[in-house]
């Protein structure tokens, strides 16, 4: 009999874009959606109860009830699992496998839900735009770092921006409608990502969220969303899915402009190796004992031409 993941997946591509996004939360979100009513559910997303009910019925359930009992089994099952695991394996090999099986499940899940017009329009908003700007907050800072150094591999104008309200207005001020904004978030926990997003909206940039939550704010407010599973064990959250997918759109991007890739990759050479030629020549203008005004010689040892 097949999970309900594996019957939303079947269905997915049939899908409307008002239950395609109940869908990706179930599929990300099935642990919190066991302990939601159908109610809570449809508040959390936005839409009216009758569109959860009607979506259960779609993928061949009576109703949302016996959808929730098959995900409440499933989370069950799972927090077995895990448990399981841990305590039979912790301190052995078996259990950092088992983390990277989850990764690798996260990352097959992220395959499957890509829509090929999301990829499209990810990429050629990020090819064209003049300048990039990736925004994280937390443990999220990073990654928009990371984020940043892997788009300019490709010779990409991307920069990551620690929002303040002062960097937020001088980055949405001084910003053009060819400049794209980009939030990471895989929690949803950043308020100051989700402002600065929102009123850039409004000015007329471009947007796009990379998210671990697909109910997450910027989600919402971006006009391009790419959603990251980013289930562990014991259910902890994790950016393996989010690191591979940020890895994947680099090389992505690289494969898309070869003709950018070489003339970034022949002009960082040069510029390279004029620094490190130019290093050697500062290094040998060095005179430590100007600097630190001795002779060199050892405390208690007088200089050479006084012996």
């Amino acid at each position: 009999m097949p999970t309900f993941q594996e019957t939303i997946r079947s269905y997915y591509a049939r899908l409307s874009p008002s239950f395609r996004r109940v869908a990706d939360f179930l599929l990300n979100n099935y642990h919190e959606a066991a302990f939601m009513t159908a109610t809570q559910l449809a508040d959390r997303l936005e839409v009216d109860p009758a569109t959860i009910v009607r979506f259960a019925q779609r993928l061949g359930y009576p109703g949302y009830p016996e959808l929730l009992r098959e995900i409440r089994e499933t989370v069950r099952a799972e927090m077995q699992r895990s448990l399981a695991e841990v305590s039979a394996e912790a301190g052995k090999a078996d259990l950092l496998r088992s983390a990277l099986s989850h990764e690798r499940d996260n990352i097959d899940q992220m395959r499957t839900q890509l829509r090929d017009n999301d990829v499209e329009s990810l990429t050629e908003a990020l090819l064209k735009a003049h300048r990039i700007f990736v925004l994280g907050e937390g443990t999220d800072a990073p990654i928009a770092e990371l984020l940043a150094a892997l788009l300019r591999e490709p010779g990409l104008q991307a920069q990551a921006v620690t929002i303040t309200l002062s960097e937020a207005t001088h980055l949405i001020q001084d910003a053009t409608p060819d400049d794209v904004v980009v939030g990471l978030s895989l929690l949803g926990l950043c308020p100051d990502v989700s402002n600065a997003m929102y009123i850039a909206s409004r000015h007329g940039l471009q947007t796009i969220a990379i998210v671990g939550n697909p109910s997450a704010r910027p989600a919402q407010i971006a006009k391009i969303v790419i959603v990251c599973p980013s289930h562990a064990l014991l259910n902890l959250p994790s950016y393996g899915g989010m690191l591979s997918f940020l890895a994947a759109l680099s090389q992505t991007l690289a494969m898309r402009a070869p003709d950018r890739l070489a003339e970034f990759n022949t002009k960082f050479q040069e510029i390279y190796n004029e620094l490190s030629q130019n290093l050697l020549h500062e290094v040998r203008r060095i005179d430590i004992s100007k600097i630190l005004g001795t002779t060199g010689a050892p405390p208690g040892v007088p200089p050479a031409e006084a012996r």
